[in-house]
């Protein structure tokens, strides 16, 4: 078959802890299917490489960024609809059975803006997961003392370096809905503190948002509460899982699945940015 692929290779210096990650990422991605979840097509082993799809886009942190610099935003009911397409995917990567029947439990554990891609022709693809923690005895135990992520995507249990499950993704991606419909982060590094950076992940450690979520409330009081309970420091608290955030998400859009997305690609790509 003649396709355009992407290929992901390690360094030559790459030590075996990055080599295994590379070899766990196909092993995953191989066994989970689902249209915004990016494909892969081959692992090749003497060069360390993994043949994947070829995503024809623009990041979303490229995409905040360049409206951000036009003084342009991204339309709600947009944004709503990446949210539910990402919904869905952290959904079927959790629930997807292994090989050996059992579901893999797949945490991605750094879903964020530059970890999700946006193609002109409204298709949503998260990127990534060679930080993916699962858990199916079939694959190796990952080590719990390792914090991974990106500090101001993670949910509070991340950052303490807690337990995590498919509520630890979901929080992430209320943390990105969030910044796409109030056009800044959610976690603001407080410039008069007397140490910013220790308050920022103390901040995120607590996962104390219910400022930010009251604002969110007052500009859209419609989807302001789908994220007020996305959004809760407890996991016990939020949504317990992608489909229910998916059919919560969902109720506020009356038009049918991808119209909104592609209205807003149209925009984006013809007029503030062409790829």
């Amino acid at each position: 078959t003649r396709r355009l692929v992407a290929i992901k290779k390690l360094h030559d210096s790459a030590n075996s802890e990055a080599v295994f990650l590379m070899r766990q990422e196909f092993a995953l991605l191989d066994q989970v299917k689902h249209r915004s979840i990016v494909r892969v097509f081959e692992y090749l082993e003497d060069e360390n490489a993994v043949v994947m799809e070829y995503i024809h886009g623009v990041s979303l942190r490229e995409i905040l960024d360049s409206l951000e610099a036009a003084r342009e935003q991204v339309f709600t009911e947009s944004a709503v609809e990446m949210g539910c397409e990402i919904a869905d995917a952290l959904y079927q990567a959790y629930t997807t059975p292994g090989d050996n029947g059992e579901p893999l439990q797949l945490v991605h554990r750094d879903i964020k803006p530059a970890n999700v891609m946006v193609t002109p022709g409204g298709e949503v693809k998260i990127l990534d997961f060679g930080l993916a923690r699962v858990d199916n005895k079939e694959f190796a135990a990952d080590d719990p003392e390792r914090i991974k992520g990106t500090p101001i995507y993670m949910a509070p249990e991340q950052a303490r370096g807690e337990v995590l499950d498919h509520r630890t993704d979901l929080f992430s991606l209320g943390l990105i809905l969030y910044e796409l419909l109030m056009n800044q982060a959610a976690y603001r590094v407080p410039m008069d503190a007397p140490d910013p950076m220790k308050a920022i992940f103390d901040a995120i450690e607590s996962g104390d948002l219910v400022a930010q979520c009251h604002e969110l409330e007052g500009k859209l009081p419609g989807l302001g509460p789908v994220l007020t309970r996305l959004l809760q420091a407890r996991p016990a608290d939020r949504f317990q899982n992608g489909q229910d955030l998916l059919v919560d998400l969902r109720r506020q859009l009356v038009r049918d699945r991808g119209s909104y997305l592609q209205e807003f690609c149209d925009f984006f790509f013809g007029t503030i940015k062409d790829v």
